[in-house]
């Protein structure tokens, strides 16, 4: 087998149900196989090179590897690429300080309701407001950059994308990282 047939059955392999039986076709050699997989997989953005050696090696675990492949295939199959981060101007240095700012400012928050007790639904909506924009700058963080492997980063966008909206992730807008509504409150 050549590596045009190797990629044609990879990507066949890949894009078959999950649930569905994959057997490998009679008389393939496995290492050409193996590495045209995750060839492929790379591509699709659904298999980190740093995996590279503990995928598709062993012949025993063929059928276990092919099914979490196909499953990322699946997964990920309306997930924003990796490239989709760079629609947002900011470094993982950046997400990381407003996440800061974030917990600290919901920190000095519920301390301030706390000494008024009768405000204890404004806390738990200001607390719950807190966190849902941390989740929007947390996703944001893991998609930036290499420090993830591509099948998470992509999971994080596609969990950013749902947090910000659509209206937002097309304009590359990250919402505050505190709800600012709120600063005006007594």
């Amino acid at each position: 087998m050549d590596a045009a047939q190797a990629a044609i059955i990879a990507f066949g392999l890949l894009t078959a149900p999950a649930e569905a039986y994959s057997p490998v076709p009679a008389g393939s050699d496995l290492t050409v196989l193996g590495e045209a997989v995750k060839t492929v997989a790379v591509e699709m953005e659904v298999f980190d090179r740093r995996e590279w050696t503990a995928f598709c090696v062993d012949p025993t675990l063929w059928d276990s590897d092919l099914a979490i492949l196909k499953r990322r295939v699946i997964d990920l199959k309306d997930a924003p690429h990796c490239w989709e981060e760079t629609r947002f101007p900011f470094t993982r240095t950046d997400a990381n300080a407003f996440m800061a700012f974030n917990r600290r400012h919901k920190e000095v928050r519920l301390w301030q309701y706390a000494l008024e007790p009768s405000r204890l639904a404004d806390a738990e909506a200001a607390a719950a407001e807190c966190d849902r924009l941390y989740g929007a700058w947390d996703a944001l963080r893991d998609s930036i950059g290499d420090y993830n492997h591509v099948s998470f980063r992509r999971e994080r966008l596609k969990t950013l994308k749902m947090l910000i909206g659509p209206e937002r992730w097309s304009r590359g807008e990250m919402p505050p990282c505190i709800p600012t509504w709120r600063l005006e409150e007594k």
